[in-house]
């Protein structure tokens, strides 16, 4: 704490931390004074390598390399090496980190002038530039697949992959969103997880395929948000997204999806990291904390019925039974009546499960994207007949066996009609 002109601040503090049976340690490893901050970077992990037992940590000022000591020793300890601009870093900005299969540390840089990407090779403990064009794009994540080829993205635009000495590259041309990939993940079937900024979420079944083939989930497909961060599965095989709202649950078998409730009046928050423990645990690092979630097996739940509780036609309420109806005939209505606004809900609402609804026009459209809303309003309507069906989905997994029906018919301006 300190005080400025009379009133009390809380200073930052750059810490590094580890969460024990007994609950968080901090720390400050023993860095030069110089050392301003470290662990930057959305998505950022400094880490305990596991071939080695050595600690990276990134910092804006370098990367440095400390021995295998035990995690309390690191503010006594000196480091083994650092890594800056006097032995081949261009930037010292240390943005992504990433250990691969043999040991090798693979190292992102950010700068002003130069985005760097660079290869630490454990056997002959030396750093090699992986010489990416002067203009390259700032990468943003690392993944290893069971080939060992590196895949890694970048943070405006598309991903790459790097094998047998070459790098293939797929962008917006390829059917990548433009809008840049925030992470990569491998899951246990080896199917690429792609968690774009504001694409939602890319699966590709086959890496090994050409062309390579893209399954894209989004907010239409009940996936909470299409601005994604992060990717984990847990043992049983669901996938986890964390989005700039909550965390979506994927089941990849049925692409069902399911909204995590971690709280009652849980706060909105972007959750940036997701990690699965060799317990099983998941863990997600959010910009409002840490988040600790441990699966459970689902339990089966009930399709949610649905009512309709009101409709009204340019304002003015239809009759429609007090306890609500599940399907409902207007009278025809004049050209000029086509605003229409139907009421429902589900009693699910009433069960602290979390509904979202669907409507669509006819039996062979596409619902609409989930939303919160319970009502729908349609304005300026086109002449026709139009059936209107809603269905509640909970839990983000059960849907409504027999949706909800509102008929109606608007007839044609009588200068339209064909005895005129």
């Amino acid at each position: 704490m300190r005080e400025i002109a009379g009133k009390t601040t809380q200073a930052f503090e750059w810490r590094f931390g580890r969460l024990g049976e007994n609950g968080f340690l901090w720390l400050v490893p023993k860095f030069p004074k110089s050392i301003a901050q470290y662990g930057s970077g959305r998505n950022q992990l400094s880490f305990q390598a596991r071939s080695s037992g050595e600690w990276w940590i990134a910092t804006g000022e370098g990367l440095f390399r400390f021995p295998a000591v035990k995690f309390e020793e690191l503010e006594k300890t000196l480091p083994v090496n650092v890594f800056d601009e006097n032995n081949g870093l261009e930037s010292t900005d240390i943005f992504r980190l990433f250990e691969d299969s043999r040991g090798d540390i693979w190292i992102a840089t950010r700068g002003t002038q130069i985005n760097g990407f660079y290869k630490w090779e454990r056997e002959s403990e030396t750093l090699r530039d992986m010489k990416l064009s002067k203009n390259a794009d700032l990468i943003s994540s690392f993944a290893e697949d069971t080939r060992g080829n590196l895949w890694f993205s970048f943070f405006n635009q598309g991903f790459a992959r790097l094998g047998n000495g070459k790098i293939n590259f797929w962008n917006e041309k390829q059917g990548v969103p433009p809008s840049g990939i925030a992470s990569l993940f491998f899951d246990r079937e080896n199917r690429l997880w792609l968690a774009a900024r504001q694409g939602g979420v890319l699966r590709i079944d086959n890496p090994e395929a050409e062309p390579l083939k893209f399954i894209n989930y989004t907010e239409a497909d009940g996936l909470s948000s299409n601005l994604t961060y992060s990717l984990a599965q847990d043992k049983l095989g669901f996938i986890y997204i964390g989005t700039d709202r909550d965390i979506s649950r994927l089941n990849p078998n049925t692409g069902d999806f399911k909204r995590l409730n971690l709280a009652k009046n849980q706060l909105q928050r972007e959750y940036t990291t997701a990690v699965c423990d060799d317990s099983g645990t998941l863990w997600f690092g959010a910009t409002e904390g840490l988040v600790k979630y441990v699966p459970q097996a689902d339990k089966t739940l009930p399709p949610p019925e649905i009512l309709v509780l009101g409709v009204q036609i340019e304002g003015v309420p239809q009759n429609v039974s007090a306890i609500g109806t599940s399907e409902l005939n207007l009278p025809t209505l004049e050209p000029q009546q086509n605003q229409v606004r139907i009421d429902y809900v589900s009693l699910s609402n009433f069960e602290n499960e979390d509904v979202s609804y669907q409507y669509k026009f006819t039996e062979d459209a596409n619902w609409s994207p989930p939303g919160k809303e319970r009502f729908v309003n349609f304005a300026n309507l086109s002449a026709g007949k139009y059936h209107v069906l809603i269905r509640a989905i909970a839990s983000g997994e059960t849907f409504t066996e027999n949706p909800a029906v509102v008929s109606f018919q608007i007839l044609q301006p009588i200068c339209l009609r064909p005895w005129f």
